[in-house]
């Protein structure tokens, strides 16, 4: 999207722009108030370390402005994969900094020490697109 003139800057981006709500058997344009409701309906679960938190509620107000540059969506989901893999961190090492080798190579370790579960389900998936090589 082109560089926005300060004029258009608070105007939903083209593709927003044709969006409808139906409200009480009414269909109106979708506003800003709209897309900022349906993006705080999508949360946490469980009790998140302030960390991750502040790494999802980035992400969350990066979509918030894909209303009027739709581009950000882009960018909003880079930063909710962030903040999905800094969960996945502090998880797996109680931090959520650096850890020995890479994320996908410590939740291989893991699914080779557990008999069943979810973690032998992953080992099983990694292994059958022959990712074993890079964990």
């Amino acid at each position: 999207m082109p560089y926005k003139f300060v004029d258009a800057i608070l105007k939903p981006d083209a593709r927003f722009a044709d969006l409808c709500v139906v409200e009480h058997g009414t269909v109106r344009p979708m506003s800003v108030v709209d897309h900022h409701a349906a993006l705080a309906r999508i949360g946490l679960a469980g009790a998140a370390p302030e960390e991750v938190r502040a790494a999802f509620d980035r992400a969350r107000n990066t979509m918030i402005y894909a209303f009027f540059d739709y581009d950000l969506l882009v960018v909003g989901e880079m930063q909710a994969f962030g903040a999905f893999e800094l969960s996945l961190k502090h998880r797996l090492n109680g931090h959520g900094g650096a850890s020995r080798g890479t994320l996908l190579r410590n939740l291989v370790e893991r699914g080779e020490k557990r008999p069943d579960g979810p973690s032998l389900k992953l080992l099983n998936l990694v292994r059958a697109e022959g990712l074993r090589a890079i964990a």
